[in-house]
């Protein structure tokens, strides 16, 4: 994927394998937002959570903060400067004996701005694993309705048990016949349709059985 920084930087942006991203969100897990009780279809209730909530929002800046560095470091690989035009900056690295990796030269010049790293980061995660913004997608696309509303945007009560992403993005390569080596080598958006397509029947299971 080609992008344009808002310096004129151009770079191509490549997958990466989403084990490793798997192994860095363990060990460098999300805040998790506080939740209030709600009442649901069927009767039941279901924790939802305060994205909002000030204390929240300011506990995962700091995060996002902290792990700038780390997450820059992650995807270095995936990334390829394609054209800079200020060659001199790259010299003064290497004359200050900073090895001119991609990480560093993004880092430690004006290649890029705050914004343009976000948007870098959050586009290869978007290519390389599941997504918010793929599942998004993935349930638009396929469009099924129940009652004339989304499936997904139906609430429905939720289980004592609890599961991991991960898990879930499992149970999604089992249940659709790949195995796990072959579904974390699918694009990131394909990898989201599947996640997608199985939460999409379990909860219209669920809405049909209720209804």
């Amino acid at each position: 994927m080609k992008f344009v920084a808002s310096t004129g930087v151009q770079l191509t942006l490549a997958q990466i394998d989403r084990r490793e991203l798997d192994r860095y969100t363990a060990s460098n897990p999300v805040p998790e937002p506080p939740t209030r009780t709600v009442n649901v279809f069927g009767g039941d209730t279901e924790e939802l959570p305060i994205l909002d909530d000030a204390a929240y929002l300011q506990e995962l800046q700091r995060y996002q903060m902290m792990i700038a560095t780390q997450r820059l470091d992650l995807i270095a690989n995936a990334i390829e400067i394609d054209s800079y035009s200020n060659a001199q900056e790259l010299d003064e690295l290497k004359h200050l004996g900073v090895a001119v990796s991609p990480a560093n030269a993004l880092r430690f010049t004006s290649a890029l701005t705050s914004v343009d790293l976000a948007q870098i980061v959050e586009l290869i995660f978007y290519m390389s694993t599941v997504t918010q913004r793929g599942i998004d997608e993935a349930a638009a696309s396929f469009a099924v309705t129940f009652m004339e509303k989304p499936v997904l945007a139906w609430k429905v009560g939720g289980s004592a048990a609890q599961q991991s992403a991960l898990y879930e993005h499992w149970i999604a390569a089992q249940q659709l016949r790949y195995t796990w080596d072959n579904f974390c080598a699918l694009p990131g958006p394909e990898q989201s349709q599947c996640v997608a397509f199985v939460r999409i029947q379990s909860r219209l299971k669920y809405l049909i059985k209720k209804y």
